[in-house]
């Protein structure tokens, strides 16, 4: 089976239970966020290929499920604590582990602030209301939507640059991406995402930011986390996924596109 059937079958399957649960269920929606955020840093530490990993990774999981249980609800002081707290656990560490390098701490600080961070978007938008003061539900909406922009754009760019790529991207990072691909990925969301944000949001703002948070920052989300893997000369941040590598594989661009979502909706519309 190749690797694009498997893709293909695995959505088939995934998506449909991913929709449920984030149009009917904001309790199962945000247990989801924190084994995402759980899988994720492991997948990253295990690309680091970290001493210690062990110790410090179950501080990291402890304390920024604590993070994110309070951006759920709404504690936003409590999640800076747990944050501060995780950052001095780390740090206490090394002067009690003499082989832990300093230069180490830093990539485990990177991982959450690279991944459980950017996640918490996804809580925070939970607790978004329409502007309109009705009862759409317009947090549930918003966040299918981020998820939909960057399924679309993933595709287009993919269909793009096998159509039309000729100039490399960044080919000391991603080989196969071309200059096409990411604006036909573009291009191809905003021509999909206003029409929708009118129709759904009664807003066309709201495509647009769409499609500069999917269509530009979703892309160099992507783009970033196949520079951590050509670091460290890592294919896949795992083999958990049939045909899609690991769950940060997964998330990559929406670690970039959901954040730059909830600034430009909370300052823009």
């Amino acid at each position: 089976m190749n690797n694009l059937l498997k893709r293909i079958l695995f959505a088939v399957l995934a998506i449909p239970i991913l929709l449920w649960i984030i149009f009917y269920s904001k309790f199962a929606f945000g247990i989801l966020v924190i084994i995402a955020n759980i899988f994720a840093i492991n997948e990253l530490l295990n690309i680091f290929n970290l001493k210690f990993k062990s110790l410090l990774f179950s501080s990291i999981c402890l304390f920024s499920t604590i993070f994110l249980v309070n951006i759920y609800n709404t504690q936003y002081v409590y999640a800076i604590f747990a944050l501060f707290i995780l950052t001095l656990v780390i740090f206490i560490s090394s002067v009690f582990i003499k082989e832990l390098k300093i230069g180490d701490l830093s990539k485990y600080i990177f991982a959450f602030t690279y991944i459980s961070v950017p996640l918490s978007s996804f809580l925070i938008l939970l607790n978004f209301s329409s502007p309109n003061n009705t009862n759409f539900e317009y947090n549930t909406w918003l966040i299918f939507s981020i998820f939909a922009s960057s399924w679309i754009c993933d595709s287009l760019a993919y269909f793009g640059g096998k159509s039309f790529g000729r100039r490399k991207l960044a080919k000391d990072i991603s080989p196969n991406k071309t200059i096409e691909g990411t604006i036909s990925g573009f291009i191809g969301l905003l021509i999909i995402a206003l029409p929708l944000s009118i129709l759904i949001f009664d807003d066309i703002k709201v495509g647009i930011i769409l499609s500069i948070s999917g269509g530009i920052f979703g892309q160099i989300g992507d783009l970033f986390e196949s520079k951590i893997k050509r670091e460290f000369n890592v294919k896949d941040s795992s083999n958990l996924i049939p045909g899609h590598g690991g769950i940060l594989d997964r998330i990559d661009s929406l670690l970039f596109s959901a954040p730059i979502t909830v600034l430009l909706i909370k300052f823009i519309v």
